[in-house]
C-alpha cells in the first residue's frame, strides 16, 4: 500500500487520498480498531467505494465497517 497519496484503483475501491490512520488509545477498541480518513472526489465516488469495500471486507479480518461522510467547516484548516 502507498503510505500517503492515492491507492491504486481496485485495491480499496476508486482512487482516494488517505488523510491518515489512527488507532484508539483505550481498551477494548485499541485491540482491534483502525480508523482512517479518506478524501474522495465526490460523495457518489465515496459511496461507490464504500459499497465495494464492504463487499471485500466480508472476511474474518473485518467485523464491522462504518462510514461517515463529512465536509470541513468554514474555520477548519482542512480544505
Amino acid at each position: 500500500m502507498v503510505r500517503c497519496g492515492f491507492y491504486p484503483s481496485g485495491l480499496l475501491g476508486d482512487e482516494f487520498r488517505a488523510i491518515g490512520f489512527w488507532v484508539p488509545v483505550d481498551r477494548p477498541l485499541s485491540e482491534d480498531t483502525v480508523i482512517h480518513f479518506l478524501e474522495h472526489e465526490s460523495v457518489d465516488v465515496a459511496n461507490d467505494s464504500l459499497d465495494r469495500g464492504r463487499s471485500a471486507a466480508d472476511s474474518s479480518l473485518v467485523r464491522n465497517v462504518e462510514s461517515v461522510i463529512m465536509t470541513p467547516t468554514d474555520f477548519s484548516p482542512a480544505r
